[in-house]
């Protein structure tokens, strides 16, 4: 689950996600691309909103280092899709400067078992 809020604290955007990860495992570096549904969620003032659309698919590109055998940093893009072939087709538009302030950028810490 990924939660956003804005600085005024009303709103609350969650997105929750079950995605399948491919890694390219490279010794301390581990790039990986993630593709599966998701839900889209808001909270507005306590309340939640439920719309139609809300739900997707979800596409994540990130990058973690392993920093110890059991623990590893990263970030990563998301990106919120509700229609896979028109972000494929159209890819360079997701990756332009208004594409990426769509996108949402974060950062991770993992532990490995």
């Amino acid at each position: 689950m990924l939660l956003l809020s804005n600085p005024d604290f009303d709103t609350y955007v969650m997105m929750y996600t079950l995605n399948a990860v491919l890694r390219g495992p490279f010794g301390m570096f581990e790039p990986y691309i993630a593709l599966g549904p998701a839900y889209l969620g808001v909270i507005y003032q306590g309340e939640p909103i439920f719309e139609a659309d809300s739900f997707g698919f979800n596409l994540r590109a990130g990058l973690d280092v392993n920093i110890l055998k059991w623990l590893s940093v990263g970030a990563e893009f998301n990106f919120f899709v509700d229609d896979l072939q028109y972000f494929f087709e159209n890819i360079g538009d997701y990756f332009s400067e208004s594409g990426l302030k769509s996108s949402l950028i974060g950062i991770s810490a993992k532990i490995k078992f």
